[in-house]
C-alpha cells in the first residue's frame, strides 16, 4: 500500500485526469441546469433519470445544511412564516378583552388551525356568545386520502409530501346545517364527512384550493386547476386556474378556465406579456358568489380575487366574461365579502416583492370599496397598525350581523375580533406547548341559526 501511495504519476496522466475532471464538471453542471429548467418547452428534461440523480446530488449540500439546522428544534414545516414583532405580543390562546356576546355578538366561529402540540390540523366550533369550544374535529388525512388515485395529471400540482396526518391542512372548511363537514387542503380532493366522521362522498377527480363558499342552492364555488387538454401553444407548466361549482352530491357541474375568461374580457396582456413568462399569473384565491340582485351586480355573478395582478373582478358566468374589474389600491389581496348592495370588503395583504423577498408594505388590513362613489376606505387601519398586523400570503375576514369584524392573520397565527368601532373584542395566538406559533387554516363565521341547526343535527346523530 505504501509503495502504491508513493508511486510517481506521469504528468501526462495527471493532465488527462484534470481535463477529464473539468469536462465531467461541465457535463454535470449542464445536466443539473437542464433538469432545473424542467419543462421540455423551456429546453429541459432531456436526460431523464440521469437528470434526477444529478439534481439530487447537487442539492445534497443544501439539504444537509437545512437538516442540521433542524436538529434539536421542533419541526418548522407548519410553523408561521412571520414572527410576531416586539411590542405587538398578545397572550397565547384566546383572550377576551370584552365579554363574549357583548354588543350583540353571536353566532359561531368554525376555527381551522394547526395544533402544534398535537402536530396535526384541527377544526373547532366556538360559540361567540360564550367563548366555549363546543366541538372539535380532527379527521385523519391518512384515512381520507387512502383510496385517492394519484392521477398523472396531478403531477406538478398535488403536494403529496403533505398528504399525511402531520402536514395536511383543512383549508376553509364548511359546516352544513345537517352537521356534515366539508374539507380540503390547497390543491387536494374534496371530502364531505358525516357527523360520525364517515365519508359521505369525495371528489377526487379535481384538485381544489383556497376558498370554499356556498352557492345558495346547496352547492359550493371554489377555485380549481384545469387538468384537461390545453392549447398546444401553452406550456405544460402554466397554472390554468378555473372556477368550479360542486353540487350537494359532490359532482362538478360547472367549470370555466380563467385564461379563457381573461381572453374574452380583453385582459390577455395580464397573462402573457412578451418581456417575461409567469407560470402562475392569476393565482385565484377567492370566489364570492352573489346571492341577490343589486344595482351593481346580478344574482349568480361571482366576485373573484386574483393575487398575482392584485385584481378584483366581477365575473358573469352566463356571459363568460368579467363585467367589472379593478387592480389596486389593494395588493396581493386574498378575500372579498359583499357588505350590502353597493359595498364590498377586500382583505388587503399589502404584500409585494422587489426582488429582495416578499414582505408587507405597512400593514395588512381590511379595506372597503364603494361602487357608488368609487372610494376605498380603511376603517380598521389604526388597530392593525397598533398590532403590526402583517400576512404576506393567505388571510381572510368575515363580518357578523352585529357589525363585528373577524380578521385572520394567517402568517403569524393570530386572530382578531373587532367591534364596529375597531376596538379589540378578542384575540387568539396559535402557540403550542413548545413555544412555536403555528399556521391557521382559513376560518369562517357561522350565523347563530345555521350553527344551532348543525349542532342539533350532530346531537341527533348520536355521534
Amino acid at each position: 500500500m505504501e509503495k502504491l501511495l508513493l508511486k510517481k504519476i506521469e504528468l501526462w496522466v495527471l493532465g488527462l485526469v484534470l481535463v477529464a475532471s473539468f469536462v465531467g464538471m461541465i457535463l454535470f453542471g449542464a445536466i443539473v441546469l437542464d433538469e432545473e429548467r424542467g419543462e421540455e418547452e423551456l429546453g429541459g428534461d432531456n436526460f431523464g433519470a440521469l437528470g434526477d440523480v444529478a439534481l439530487a446530488m447537487a442539492e445534497l449540500p443544501e439539504n444537509t445544511r437545512q437538516a442540521l439546522k433542524k436538529v434539536g428544534r421542533p419541526d418548522p414545516t407548519m410553523a408561521t412564516f412571520l414572527r410576531i414583532p416586539a411590542g405587538a405580543e398578545l397572550p397565547d390562546g384566546w383572550s377576551w378583552v370584552q365579554s363574549p356576546g357583548t354588543d350583540g355578538l353571536d353566532g359561531y366561529l368554525l376555527f381551522s388551525r394547526y395544533d402544534g402540540t398535537q402536530t396535526r390540523h384541527v377544526v373547532e366550533l366556538i360559540s361567540l356568545k360564550t367563548g366555549e369550544i363546543l366541538r372539535t374535529w380532527s379527521p385523519e388525512p391518512d384515512v381520507l386520502l387512502a383510496d385517492v388515485e394519484r392521477r398523472p395529471e396531478f403531477d406538478g400540482y398535488a403536494r403529496y409530501d403533505e398528504w399525511n396526518n402531520t402536514y395536511f391542512r383543512y383549508i376553509h372548511p364548511y359546516l352544513t346545517e345537517d352537521g356534515d363537514l366539508l374539507l380540503k387542503n390547497h390543491l387536494s380532493p374534496l371530502f364531505l364527512l358525516s357527523p360520525c366522521g364517515d365519508i359521505r362522498w369525495s371528489q377526487d377527480e379535481h384538485l381544489f384550493h383556497h376558498s370554499t363558499n356556498p352557492d345558495g342552492e346547496g352547492g359550493f364555488w371554489m377555485p380549481s386547476v384545469n387538468l384537461g387538454p390545453r392549447p398546444k401553444n401553452l406550456s405544460r407548466g402554466f397554472v390554468r386556474d378555473s372556477v368550479a361549482r360542486v353540487n350537494a352530491e359532490g359532482e362538478v357541474v360547472f367549470e370555466a378556465t380563467l385564461d379563457d375568461i381573461f381572453y374574452n374580457s380583453g385582459l390577455r396582456h395580464l397573462l402573457f406579456p412578451a418581456a417575461y413568462y409567469h407560470r402562475d399569473p392569476m393565482h385565484l384565491n377567492d370566489i364570492e358568489p352573489v346571492l341577490a340582485d343589486g344595482p351593481h351586480w346580478q344574482k349568480g355573478d361571482l366576485f373573484l380575487s386574483f393575487r398575482s395582478p392584485s385584481l378584483v373582478a366581477l365575473y358573469r358566468p352566463s356571459a363568460g366574461t368579467f363585467v367589472w374589474w379593478q387592480a389596486g389600491p389593494w395588493q396581493s389581496q386574498h378575500d372579498i365579502d359583499i357588505l350590502d348592495d353597493h359595498r364590498i370588503a377586500v382583505f388587503n395583504n399589502n404584500a409585494y416583492n422587489r426582488g429582495l423577498g416578499a414582505r408587507v408594505e405597512g400593514v395588512s388590513e381590511t379595506v372597503i370599496y364603494d361602487f357608488e362613489t368609487g372610494l376605498v376606505t380603511s376603517p380598521y387601519r389604526e388597530t392593525m397598525e397598533r398590532f403590526s398586523v402583517a400576512t404576506v400570503s393567505e388571510g381572510l375576514q368575515d363580518f357578523t350581523p352585529s357589525g363585528h369584524l373577524i380578521f385572520e392573520e394567517e402568517n403569524r397565527g393570530r386572530m382578531f375580533v373587532l367591534n364596529a368601532a375597531g376596538d379589540v373584542v378578542a384575540t387568539f395566538v396559535n402557540r403550542a406547548e413548545n413555544g412555536e406559533t403555528y399556521r391557521l387554516g382559513w376560518s369562517r363565521y357561522i350565523t347563530q341559526l345555521h350553527g344551532d341547526k348543525a349542532l342539533t343535527a350532530i346531537a341527533e346523530s348520536g355521534c
